[in-house]
């Protein structure tokens, strides 16, 4: 595997990481509307599909990462990186809840951030088609 690639996998682990958290506190929440096929049929999507999000054994489309913080309250800023911010609109509850679960600093999600930019400019500048002039030197 390419560092590109793991860097890739350990990024989306830490995100299916932290949607699992969510949906804990809100099971603990509330315990009778908050179950992994209750929140699967949510967002509209298989429980097997779910677990593996959250397991980190599937990538995780950025789509999904919008609806999960629609539905549960969470920022994207804390699914993406795992800044918990006493300013953002998290219920009050569920920002105690994710408290006691590990988080990071901001800087910490800066570089984090600053590595998955990295990322897609690596996957833009691979996608990006080439041509070859006649001497054979390329021309971007």
């Amino acid at each position: 595997m390419t560092p590109r690639r793991a860097a890739q996998w350990e990024v989306n682990k830490r995100i299916g990481q932290r949607v699992r958290w969510i949906r804990d506190a809100h099971e603990e929440h509330d315990r009778f509307h908050n179950s992994q096929a209750q929140w699967a049929t949510s967002l509209d999507i298989p429980p097997s599909d779910l677990s593996r999000y959250e397991r980190g054994e599937k990538l995780i489309p950025v789509d999904f990462i919008i609806t999960i913080s629609q539905l549960s309250g969470a920022t994207e800023q804390y699914l993406l990186y795992g800044v918990l911010d006493e300013t953002d609109r998290m219920e009050p509850w569920l920002r105690k809840a994710l408290k006691e679960r590990p988080h990071q600093s901001p800087a910490e999600a800066e570089r984090q951030r600053q590595a998955a930019l990295r990322i897609v400019r690596l996957r833009r500048n691979q996608a990006r088609p080439r041509l070859v002039a006649a001497k054979g030197r390329q021309i971007v």
